[in-house]
């Protein structure tokens, strides 16, 4: 049996889609979304539909107190969690695939997230994605609990 659980959110819930890039080196490290962090209003899944790239993106959701783009520090972003990791699997996404991602960003007292990705070397990938998530017939999520 399938059960599905759905939520009404408010108006002003952050679950219209923006743009993701993720322009990748050759090192293979996580790297943020390169626009910016969005508000997170609740504690919904986020949403991410990716529509170009080489190949499958392994993803998570950062949560972060800073609104906007997020410097990178040495080898690391200040100021942001991996909320996806320790708690559930880290999702893959194919080319073309969309749906939702488990993440404990609201929960865990944040007021911001940022999409984050590891995928092929020198390789540019982009999508859409939104903080927030509704109902969506044939979306499912990527991700479960460890």
């Amino acid at each position: 049996m399938i059960m599905m659980l759905t939520f009404a959110l408010p108006a002003n819930a952050m679950s219209s889609d923006s743009y993701f890039k993720f322009s990748f080196g050759v090192s293979g490290d996580w790297s943020l979304d390169s626009y910016t962090s969005r508000r997170k209003d609740n504690a919904t899944s986020s949403y991410i539909n990716y529509t170009s790239g080489p190949q499958s993106l392994l993803v998570t959701v950062y949560g972060t107190q800073t609104l906007g783009i997020i410097k990178r520090v040495g080898n690391w972003y200040p100021g942001v969690e991996d909320c996806c990791y320790s708690y559930y699997t880290y999702p893959t996404v194919k080319v073309g695939q969309r749906g939702f991602i488990y993440q404990l960003v609201n929960e865990r007292g944040y007021r911001n997230a940022v999409l984050g990705a590891k995928g092929a070397n020198n390789s540019s990938n982009t999508g859409v994605w939104s903080p927030d998530s509704v109902s969506e017939s044939g979306v499912y999520h990527l991700n479960s609990k460890r």
